[in-house]
């Protein structure tokens, strides 16, 4: 079980789902491991804690490297663990683990958006054990690059970024020439200074859709318009 440890060191995002229901699916982090035991923080969606879980089998799914690995296991219980010094947290135990096994190897093509009209993104910093869901940051910049899987973002302010801790992260912005919003938790992979600027790169992973449901269809849709400018671009190259 040394990557369920290796994952629970980096405190590892978690995407879940109950194996015995169609219940959606939930948000985690890899707390701690040990004594075959592992401890995860509070099941939540869109921002919202779930309970009564104990005794039901939770298949969980994460990303290590390029690799998404995915295990299960039955929840024991709910207890406290202890964040840090000052943050006592509740969590969840899972017991009878199986091993971790790779599920996907994928990576997306990138395309930059430089030429087309701008593309505002708002980040927001929401704390998932505020059960009130209240937004602790705000965050504007713009969309610089895109994938299916994530995003290049230039930020100018960056501060309400700087110690995200185990808070959640969430990212609204609409395609260059679409009217909808779209709304994904996402992850802070980089936060790069920009040479000769005082702006900022941040990379961000698309985690979650604000409708899990439908997350895979909006990603499917990214990644057709991603495609649909990588050969207008290709076509461009030839013409010059």
């Amino acid at each position: 079980m040394s990557i369920l440890a290796e994952g629970a060191l980096r405190n590892l995002h978690l995407d879940c789902f109950l194996g015995d229901a169609d219940d959606g699916t939930f948000a985690s982090r890899m707390l701690h491991y040990g004594d075959e035991r592992l401890w995860i923080a509070d099941l939540t969606h869109v921002g919202r804690v779930t309970r009564d879980a104990q005794g039901r089998t939770l298949v969980c799914s994460c990303r290590l490297g390029r690799d998404i690995l995915r295990f299960s296991g039955v929840i024991l219980g709910r207890r406290g663990f202890q964040l840090n010094a000052d943050r006592r947290i509740p969590a969840l135990v899972l017991k009878d683990l199986t091993e971790p096994r790779v599920v996907q190897r994928r990576r997306y093509f990138r395309v930059p958006l430089a030429g087309h009209d701008s593309a505002d993104v708002t980040l927001w910093v929401i704390d998932p054990f505020d059960e009130a869901g209240s937004v602790q940051g705000e965050v504007r910049g713009r969309l610089v690059d895109l994938s299916g899987g994530g995003a290049g973002v230039v930020l100018i302010d960056t501060a309400g970024l700087a110690d995200l801790g185990d808070k959640q992260l969430w990212a609204r912005f609409a395609l260059p020439g679409e009217n909808e919003s779209l709304l994904f938790r996402v992850g802070l992979r980089h936060l790069r200074p920009m040479a000769d600027s005082r702006a900022q790169h941040a990379g961000i992973e698309f985690i979650e859709y604000v409708d899990p449901g439908r997350h895979q269809r909006v990603v499917d849709d990214l990644v057709r318009f991603v495609s649909r400018q990588e050969r207008i671009q290709l076509r461009r190259r030839k013409d010059r």
